[in-house]
């Protein structure tokens, strides 16, 4: 059953937690420069009793981004946390209709997930206070999931030392279930070619492109994929590709995501793509450029702390959504898909049962290089209807409506339960350190930090 205070927490304070989800909507702050979301996520949190630090995860002259916020003391300490940044191009009404806005939009439900995770240990918090339990509380709000590896700098710089263990949720198409999947280890490079100007028609002779060098790279590592497991993915763009076509360019960049299965393969395929860029390098009579901004791991989750977390979320009363919120939910379905949508099956509500069997999957996050210092255990799911892709308008649009933020509550609700009981039963956190050391035994752990 439902802790009793936590369950009253969120009937008096539904609206708050709501409002806050809105605010956080309507700012759709670009990855790293989240200040206003990370403003409007510290004062709720420093209104309720935490004691509350906010910083910029990635310059230190820069407005704050990031956020801890701590309440109690000793062990064990228990964290949650939160991500708050949009995808571009994505901007869009609250409605089920396409109706664009410029600029970011909440594509990935974030404003659902900082809000759900700020209400859990707010709920939580009260639960310890009412009984004196034992322990610390903590919030780490974080920036630039989007592709920034904002947990990254904040793991690089001991923000998350402190935790015995750390908890997530993340709205999703799905059923709610707990997050089983190792997804991809994900590395991110800028390589830039320098190389000589000339006049492209008087004098070409004298110029070394190092545009050329660009497409030579870019056809290399095309070929390259071939002889990649099936894993393996990896995406470019442009970053400067010279200014005019009557100009050899001196220089040009590239901006490079890659990405396989574990930290040991995705070192050795940074390896092959970098012979591939200094190899366009030596065809074209230019330099080469190659920094390696990041490389995390991919998700390490533990199979006692997710059955622990999902005998918690058993415990909270299941998520009820309204006619008019299924009716939202169909409508939002037709005018993204073009397909007609049962009402009753358009949004996604119950609590799956785990598998107790971990799967690989494509996509990353970075929250992966957290796993692999800090147990962790998350939930994914809700807030958007079934049939929706995430990265799209129609993901906006149900994170800014009530079945977003209604999804938000439950999830917290969720996360508040599981952290009570985790102090409840302190020796348990043993438990999932000792599987995490198992799991991880033998296996490659070497992450590249940004700098």
């Amino acid at each position: 059953m439902l802790n009793k205070t936590i369950e009253q927490w969120f009937k008096e304070n539904a609206d708050s937690v709501d409002s806050l989800a809105r605010e956080i909507w309507e700012y759709r702050e670009e990855p790293h420069h989240e200040f206003n979301s990370c403003k409007a996520n510290a004062d709720y949190l420093r209104a309720r009793g935490f004691e509350v630090t906010t910083f910029n995860a990635r310059h230190d002259d820069a407005p704050d981004t990031a956020i801890v916020a701590k309440f109690g003391s000793g062990h064990p300490v228990v964290g949650i946390y939160g991500e708050y940044d949009a995808l571009p191009g994505l901007g869009q009404d609250p409605i089920p209709e396409r109706s664009p806005r410029e600029g970011y939009g909440h594509g990935c439900g974030h404003n659902l997930m900082a809000a759900g995770t700020t209400s859990a240990v707010c709920a939580a918090k009260e639960a310890m206070v009412k009984e004196g339990l034992k322990g610390t509380i903590v919030y780490i709000g974080c920036p630039a999931e989007e592709g920034g590896a904002g947990k990254m700098y904040m793991l690089r710089d001991g923000y998350f030392d402190i935790l015995d263990c750390l908890l997530g949720w993340h709205p999703r198409t799905n059923d709610l279930a707990v997050q089983e999947k190792l997804q991809m280890t994900m590395g991110h490079a800028v390589i830039e070619f320098h190389g000589v100007a000339s006049h492209a028609a008087v004098d070409p002779e004298h110029g070394r492109s190092a545009l050329d060098a660009c497409e030579l790279m870019n056809v290399g590592v095309n070929y390259l994929r071939e002889h990649c497991t099936d894993d393996v993915r990896i995406h470019y763009s442009y970053l400067a590709a010279g200014e005019r076509p009557n100009v050899v360019p001196a220089y040009a960049a590239l901006d490079y995501y890659f990405r396989s299965r574990d930290l040991e393969s995705c070192h050795e395929l940074l390896e092959r793509i970098k012979k591939v860029a200094y190899g366009a390098a030596m065809m074209t009579e230019t330099t080469c450029d190659f920094k390696v901004d990041f490389l995390h791991s991919g998700c390490q989750p533990l199979d006692s702390f997710n059955t622990f977390l999902y005998e918690s979320a058993k415990k909270v009363p299941p998520l009820v959504y309204t006619d008019a919120e299924k009716q939202f939910g169909a409508t939002l379905s037709k005018n993204v898909t073009g397909k007609d949508v049962d009402p009753e099956d358009a949004l996604p509500y119950k609590l799956a049962e785990p598998f107790h069997k971990f799967y690989f999957a494509s996509g990353s996050t970075d929250v992966g290089c957290v796993t692999y210092k800090i147990p962790t255990a998350r939930i994914y799911g809700l807030g958007v209807p079934r049939c929706m892709t995430m990265h799209s308008w129609g993901v906006v649009a149900s994170a800014g409506s009530s079945v977003g933020f209604k999804a938000a509550r439950y999830a917290g609700s969720i996360l508040a339960q599981c952290a009570y009981d985790i102090f409840r039963d302190p020796d348990k956190v043993q438990t999932f350190k000792a599987e995490l050391d198992e799991r991880l035994k033998g296996k490659c752990r070497d992450q590249i930090f940004p700098k």
